[in-house]
């Protein structure tokens, strides 16, 4: 083809400023070839520069093909399909582009796929947590009612101790309501009640403790005979009434709870208001036993504080933690009103008086301190099998009624999301199936950390195999803590470390009362205090006693102006001849198990309001 007449009057626009139509419109190309270039470069989609190449390339090819006598028609076509060629042009002009921009293209492609599949995963997610159920097929609540299916009523406890603290509270109440301060806003001197239950004569209110103390006689006696009895008789269920009282007090009757698991609720819902009621009235017996003292009744004495004692053993028989810890206090109240009567009274209990007391002390501590860590499991895997689906090999997922289980346990959220919100949950769940582990992840740390706990409970104090566990469990709870995938065992794991300490402080305690009942049985036989506590062995006492404050060494005895000293050593491990500590000493400072525990062998403390023993007999004033 010729070149047109008017050729010289399209010059081609300069590089810097040409374009893809620019080009196309200088070429003067028939109008069937222009728009099949034109339509190849705007189907290309490539940058300005590129279409512009392209065009150059295109409009050459058209020109030769109609030069060659090619009709337009034919040009066109011969350039092909605009969608296929832009295709194979823009692939290629790709592959010619700088390597910073291929691999910022290699990034994006790599984000969006990694998008996608994140998409992909969180769809199924999405399905797995809203489509899973809990389910929950065993019945918890019925194994811990088992204990009392050997029992008739006539055999249980409780309604003794429920009648004596129906009778006991507003008697209670209204001692409490005594003003401390005169009109003139003078503090006035202490209280009976500031005291009790260990309350003296001289104490401001006493007759009037005495005489709400006769009022209730009647229920007291009724109690002491009950707490002979096998059996509490408790029945755990999460279904209760209220009752009001005659007084306006709420009491709670427990009802029988459902047949089917699926049907109660969480076994940590339990109620126990039996335990302040049983501490309750453990105290108040105990307050009868120094009335008792103060009359010089030796029987009623024993009689009370065995009760106080069978108080103790009852509430451990429940078997579970919290159970366990209220009657460690219960034998402490029982131990330390004990040790009282016995230093102000030392004539009064006799020998049969005393052996019946020190057979009652040992069994009811020992089932006190006998922490059963089975319930504890039993409470987690209750909470499991209502929060985690079950794959039937111990697995399974969380799920929504599980996240709900755990915001109402705990206040459980994601990056700060209320998980209680009911729009929320079908669209976080998802996050918090896999950010909170698995029902085995729980499982194992809980199962793991109380195994350890009971390792601990059967680890002499101080010893170096205790000291082991102890960084073994610190270790775990370092791991509970940090890591949000244990978030529901760490917030149905109770403080086992604690509950151990309490168990041992308690047997430790107990050891000592024990050990200062045969000093006196032993002073009553003989008319002397030993020189040794070996005089006590075997006849009186199997062993002496260690000291857990001084591992590996027996309790402290001293005789100081003639009187029977029992101690331990204090926090700052050495033998300060029993001497108490100055005056800015804390109870913790003086007997804090747990930094004898932590440390064994501590370096005597540079407080020397520290320096000093913890001295269990004669109990200080």
């Amino acid at each position: 083809m010729s070149t047109p007449p008017n050729a010289a009057t399209h010059t081609e626009p300069s590089a810097r400023r040409t374009t893809a139509n620019a080009l196309i419109a200088a070429a003067d190309l028939p109008a069937p070839v222009s728009d099949r270039i034109a339509a190849i470069v705007r189907t290309t989609r490539l940058w300005k520069s590129e279409r512009a190449d392209i065009a150059r390339e295109l409009i050459a090819h058209a020109k030769d093909a109609l030069s060659a006598g090619r009709t337009p028609e034919d040009t066109a076509e011969s350039l092909g399909d605009p969608t296929t060629v832009a295709k194979l042009l823009r692939r290629s002009a790709r592959r010619k582009r700088p390597w910073h921009w291929q691999a910022r293209r290699r990034v994006l492609q790599a984000i969006g796929i990694s998008l996608l599949a994140m998409i992909g995963v969180y769809a199924v997610l999405f399905v797995r947590f809203n489509t899973g159920s809990p389910s929950i097929t065993h019945n918890y609540l019925a194994e811990l009612n088992e204990r009392n299916a050997d029992h008739p009523p006539s055999q249980h406890a409780l309604p003794a101790f429920d009648d004596l603290q129906r009778a006991w509270s507003p008697e209670f109440r209204t001692l409490l309501s005594f003003e401390t301060h005169d009109e003139q806003g003078n503090e006035l001197r202490p209280h009976a009640m500031e005291q009790y239950p260990y309350a003296r004569p001289d104490a401001r209110a006493y007759d009037e403790l005495r005489a709400a103390h006769a009022r209730v006689r009647p229920q007291i006696d009724a109690a002491i005979a009950a707490s002979r009895r096998p059996v509490l008789g408790l029945l755990y269920s999460d279904r209760y009434e209220e009752v009001p009282a005659e007084d306006g007090s709420i009491e709670y009757r427990m009802l029988p709870p459902s047949d089917d698991p699926a049907q109660s609720g969480l076994l940590i819902e339990v109620l126990l208001p039996w335990l302040g009621h049983a501490r309750s009235n453990a105290q108040l017996i105990a307050f009868d036993a120094f009335a008792a003292a103060q009359s010089q009744d030796a029987d009623r004495v024993g009689a009370s504080l065995e009760a106080v004692f069978d108080t103790a053993r009852l509430i451990g028989q429940e078997h579970t933690l919290i159970a366990s810890l209220v009657a460690i206090a219960i034998q402490s109240t029982g131990e330390t009103a004990l040790l009282q009567i016995l230093h102000e009274h030392p004539n009064l209990l006799d020998e049969s008086h005393l052996a019946a007391l020190a057979h009652s002390a040992a069994a009811s501590g020992r089932i006190a301190r006998d922490l059963d860590l089975e319930t504890e499991r039993r409470v987690f895997a209750d909470f499991l099998q209502r929060a985690y689906t079950d794959d039937g090999h111990g697995d399974g997922h969380l799920t929504a009624e599980g996240l709900r289980l755990a915001r109402y346990v705990d206040a459980i959220t994601i990056d700060g999301a209320d998980l209680e919100n009911s729009l929320l949950t079908p669209v976080a769940g998802p996050l918090a199936m896999v950010a909170f582990g698995s029902r085995r992840d729980q499982d194992e740390i809980n199962a793991r950390l109380i195994d350890l706990a009971g390792a601990l409970l059967a680890a002499p104090p101080g010893s170096a195999e205790s000291f082991r566990i102890r960084k073994e469990i610190a270790k775990q709870e370092e791991t509970l803590g940090s890591s949000r995938r244990y978030a529901m065992a760490a917030t149905l794991t109770p403080a086992l470390t604690r509950a151990v300490e309490n168990a041992h402080r308690a047997r430790a305690h107990t050891n000592a009362t024990l050990t200062t009942i045969a000093l006196h049985i032993h002073h009553q036989r003989t008319g002397r205090w030993p020189d040794t506590l070996a005089e006590l062995t075997p006849h009186l006492l199997p062993t002496i006693p260690d000291d857990p404050f001084d591992p590996g060494q027996p309790i402290k005895y001293r005789l100081i102006d003639n009187t029977p000293h029992l101690y331990f050593v204090g926090a700052d491990g050495q033998d300060n001849n029993a001497s108490r500590p100055g005056e800015q000493a804390t109870t913790e400072s003086v007997s804090s198990l747990e930094r004898r525990y932590m440390q064994g062998r501590v370096s005597p403390s540079p407080l020397p309001a520290d320096r000093g023993d913890w001295i269990i007999f004669p109990p200080s004033d």
